[in-house]
């Protein structure tokens, strides 16, 4: 038996977006989507606890966490991308990898390295739509932990990363 520190009703983000646990059985965490008014029409899932940490779900920032982040977001430095995705053809995969991995810090610095993209020639469509993935994944945990609108934190992050 694997032991959880999670608890029904607690909130979990994956790289797509927040959850709610609405069980927990036979080393089974079954969550669905916390916001029900998308296409998803109540999807359930389920992954065995111990996969948690490879599917890259995780448990919400902490407000304190949240407060720190936006706080540091105007300072915080772009992202370096790897020596083998210099070239800009390439790179929408590695933005995409970055992503997945579900670390806000990183995508905090992914947003920055975009947004200055951004200011200095208009993003190729891949890369705006990677940009729009990040910053909605972003507001929507801040929107839920800070219990604010999602358009309201992505109002807080634009204006941050925004130098």
């Amino acid at each position: 038996m694997v032991t959880s520190k999670f608890n029904v009703g607690d909130l979990i983000i994956d790289s797509n977006q927040v959850h709610t646990i609405v069980k927990i059985e036979d080393d089974k965490i079954f969550y669905q989507p916390l916001n029900q008014n998308n296409n998803r029409h109540n999807c359930l899932n389920s992954i065995p606890l111990i996969n948690l940490s490879m599917a890259r779900i995780r448990p919400l920032l902490s407000p304190s966490e949240v407060k720190n982040l936006l706080k540091t977001l105007s300072s915080e430095a772009e992202m370096e991308l790897p020596k083998a995705a210099n070239n800009r053809i390439n790179n929408n995969n590695a933005y995409k990898d970055i992503l997945y991995l579900n670390e806000p810090q990183k995508t905090v610095k992914l947003l920055i390295h975009l947004q200055k993209l951004k200011n200095e020639s208009k993003l190729s469509y891949a890369d705006q739509s990677v940009f729009d993935q990040g910053l909605n994944h972003l507001s929507e945990e801040i929107s839920v932990v800070s219990n604010i609108s999602a358009s309201s934190a992505t109002t807080k992050i634009l204006t941050a990363i925004k130098r």
